[in-house]
Order: C-alpha cells, then sequence, then structure tokens
C-alpha cells in the first residue's frame, strides 16, 4: 500500500519535467546588465564574463551585458548596482570582503545589507606571491625581511581599502611588524 509519502515523492518526480520546462522566456526587449565594480582582466570580471554564458543558456532569450563601474576599490559600481532601477533587469558582481568592508571604512550611500545576496561562484583566498627569482621563499622569509628593513618593503594591492589590502594589514598586525609600504593598483589586472 502507498503512503502519502510515497505519493508526493512519486507526485514530485512526474512533475519535475513539466516544471523545468516551464521557464519563462526572459523578455527580449532589455538584456541584462551586470554590474563589475572592477577593472577588466581582474579576478571578478574575467570569472562573470565565464559565468554569464551559461546563466544564458539556461534561461531562453536572456542576454548578459558585462559592464565595468570601476573606482573607489569597488565603491563605485557597488552604488550603481544599489541606485539602479529594481527592475530585475541590473545585477551586480562583487566580491564579499569588497561588499562589506567598504561601508565599514567610509560614507557610501547604501549599506551591505540593501543587496539580496543570490549566489556564490568562486572562493577567493588572499595570498602572498613574489617573481620566482625572489630571495623570499616562504612566509617566514618575508617576516624576516619586513623585520629587518621595516617599513622598507613594498607590496602591490588591488587598491586602498580593498580586501588585499586589508588582509596585508591584518598580517602586519599578527606578525608585529612595521607597516610595510602598499603600491595600490586600479585593479587586478594592472597589478599582476
Amino acid at each position: 500500500m502507498i503512503n502519502r509519502r510515497g505519493l508526493l515523492a512519486t507526485t514530485s518526480l512526474l512533475a519535475a519535467p513539466a516544471i523545468a520546462k516551464a521557464q519563462a522566456t526572459w523578455p527580449g526587449d532589455k538584456p541584462l546588465e551586470v554590474i563589475v565594480p572592477f577593472p577588466a582582466g581582474g579576478g571578478v570580471d574575467v570569472m562573470t564574463r565565464l559565468v554569464m554564458p551559461l546563466v544564458a543558456a539556461q534561461i531562453p532569450g536572456l542576454r548578459p551585458v558585462v559592464i565595468n563601474r570601476t573606482g573607489a576599490a569597488g565603491q563605485i559600481g557597488l552604488e550603481a548596482t544599489f541606485n539602479a532601477a529594481p527592475d530585475g533587469y541590473t545585477i551586480g558582481a562583487t566580491t564579499i570582503p569588497a561588499h562589506n568592508a567598504i561601508p565599514l571604512e567610509r560614507q557610501v550611500r547604501y549599506r551591505a545589507m540593501d543587496f539580496t545576496f543570490i549566489c556564490n561562484i568562486v572562493e577567493d583566498a588572499n595570498c602572498f606571491y613574489v617573481r620566482a627569482d625572489s630571495p623570499l621563499k616562504s612566509l617566514q622569509d618575508l617576516v624576516a625581511a619586513a623585520k629587518a628593513r621595516p617599513e622598507q618593503i613594498t607590496y602591490a594591492t588591488t587598491g586602498i581599502g580593498s580586501d588585499d589590502h586589508l588582509f596585508v594589514l591584518h598580517f602586519e598586525e599578527l606578525a608585529g611588524l612595521k607597516p610595510m609600504i602598499q603600491v595600490p593598483f586600479a585593479g587586478a589586472a594592472p597589478l599582476i
């Protein structure tokens, strides 16, 4: 004898193909604007450009257009996303650290909680790297060099207040280092 759970499970399985086919076609009058708050060629930009065709393949008629609105370590693009008409034709792609840190460190026209998180695409851990011919081969080498030459070691970031900048500030504190010299770039592509 079939019980209620079995009946519901069977009904759900039989309805699944119909539900999958019932997806609406994207309205053809406007594309989906995807605002990336960082320069072209950086990690968020590249990942967005790789993922959006896959999203478009799942939604008939969707035409995503990636727009780079750069500046202020991501603030310009985040504000553009926030100020867009709430009509479903604009979404933003960013990093969680940039999204959360910017409103904490300076005055912005939005709050982090004013956005709805849709999905996480990639985990992006911060790291240190140097040229292959650098004498620094380990984290211990970096700490020793920074202690031997206080306030003389330089490091590149994707901008003042960026997640990698905050990462280095925290590292300096944990390692007991005097501040190293930040060289801020306008995004990841020019940094590399």
